[in-house]
Parts: structure tokens; C-alpha cells; sequence
């Protein structure tokens, strides 16, 4: 199987191969299956692990051609992913922190502290999806490699 490198990047990627189901002008549609390790992860939902399979729209470099059924290799660095980690995390323990000290600041009896420290983590789950859309915390995905499914110098059938 042939192998095509397309970026040789300075900064540490975290890899995943994936298979092109369709292309689009500029962007491929790549399915990602899920590895064994996704199914207890609790950032399974942020990123391309969080189902069985999931389809991605991956750019593809100008001047590379890609078809259906071709295996290619995805990365995104590791700072989007330490920063998309530390968004599914610490989003919500901030929000438990945040109704915490509202109730030892408001005198908050044993229910009371109890019930809006629940509420701030309420408050910090639900305050993650907006916060994981937004431009500056999507990681950008960047193809590494592809792998044909045929030769391309086999002429076609």
C-alpha cells in the first residue's frame, strides 16, 4: 500500500487513522472508529471517540486527491487536545467549586450547600457544550498520511 506523508509538522500530534467515506471541493468526510479505551473516557463527547463510529470533515491539501474507501491518518496537536481535556474537566469542577463557596459565603446550612454546589456543577456541564464550540477551542484537524485503497499508476478496471 502506497503511503503519501503531507505534512511534516514541529509541534507533537496526537494520530488517529481513519477511512474517507466522501470528498467534498477541499474536505474529506473521514470515519474514525472507536478505540477500547474511548468507552470510559468522560471527554469521549468532545472528540472523534465518543460514539462507534463518527465522521469528521478532515481539509485536504491542495493538490492531493482522495477518494472513497482511501485510509488516511488524522492528528491534531497536543495542545487542542490537552486544551479540549482540560475543558471537559475543569469546566465543570468549577462550577461545583463556584456554588461551593457561594454557599460557605451565604451561610448555607448542610442542604442548602449541598443543593448549589449540585446546581454549580449543573452550571458548569451545561456551560461545556457552548464553551467546546466557540473558534478558539475546536482543534483543527490535519491529514498526516494517506494510504490509497488502489495504486494509483494500476489503470482503472
Amino acid at each position: 500500500m502506497e503511503r503519501v506523508k503531507h505534512t511534516a509538522c514541529a509541534e507533537p500530534m496526537v494520530e488517529r487513522d481513519g477511512l474517507v467515506v466522501a470528498v467534498q471541493a477541499d474536505r474529506a468526510l473521514v470515519r474514525f472508529e472507536r478505540v477500547a479505551a474511548c468507552g470510559a473516557c468522560r471527554v469521549a463527547g468532545l472528540c472523534a471517540s465518543g460514539k462507534d463510529s463518527r465522521d469528521l470533515p478532515v481539509p485536504v491539501p491542495g493538490g492531493r486527491r482522495l477518494e472513497p474507501g482511501d485510509r488516511v491518518r488524522v492528528g491534531i496537536s497536543e495542545a487542542s487536545a490537552l486544551r479540549a481535556t482540560a475543558l471537559a474537566y475543569l469546566t465543570p469542577l468549577a462550577g461545583l467549586l463556584a456554588g461551593l463557596l457561594a454557599a460557605a459565603f451565604l451561610g448555607l446550612g448542610e442542604a442548602g450547600a449541598a443543593g448549589l454546589t449540585l446546581s454549580g456543577l449543573a452550571v458548569g456541564l451545561l456551560a461545556m457544550r457552548p464553551l467546546s464550540r466557540l473558534p478558539a477551542n475546536r482543534p483543527a484537524l490535519a491529514l498526516i498520511d494517506t494510504f490509497p485503497a488502489r495504486n494509483p499508476t494500476e489503470p482503472d478496471s
